[in-house]
């Protein structure tokens, strides 16, 4: 299996820096690229509620993420080739689509293990990724919980 260009999904939180390390291993034998990527989830408003003045929110949400990724960039450029992408829509759908869209051989992300009614009322994206990436995916296992949403 070729490994020249993996995706890893972050989230900002400390379960993405497993799968950031172990994509960094598989890519560097063979000189290949990895693209983080974080996707922006729409906001949901509740009806009758007033939307923010001012800056919207969706304008704090990618100016954050984009520091975010540069703070990633800056932590791991010297480990290999890395891009940054940060995208909005359904997160397993847009992560899969890019995926496809830039002929990933390899999706690397971290599972935050939830079980139970959170993982019935929330989903898992790790799951769904894995359903229909064309690509494989290799999910890791988190054992911190999670403070990201």
């Amino acid at each position: 299996m070729k490994l020249d260009r993996l995706l890893v999904p972050v989230d900002f939180s400390e379960n993405s820096t497993p799968a950031i390390e172990a994509a960094l291993a598989l890519a560097q034998p063979a000189g290949g690229s990895i693209t983080l990527i974080h996707v922006l989830e729409p906001i949901i408003i509740p009806y009758g509620e007033s939307l923010p003045i001012e800056p919207p929110a969706d304008v704090v949400r990618r100016e954050g993420a984009e520091a975010e990724m540069e703070r990633l960039r800056a932590r791991y450029a010297q480990e290999g080739k890395l891009e940054t992408l940060v995208l909005s829509g359904s997160a397993w759908d847009t992560i899969c689509e890019t995926a496809s869209h830039n002929h990933t051989d390899l999706i690397v992300l971290t599972s935050h293990g939830r079980t139970g009614l959170s993982r019935l009322l929330l989903g898992s994206t790790a799951e769904r990724i894995v359903r229909h990436a064309r690509c494989p995916v290799l999910v890791l296992k988190s054992f911190k919980e999670s403070t990201a949403a």
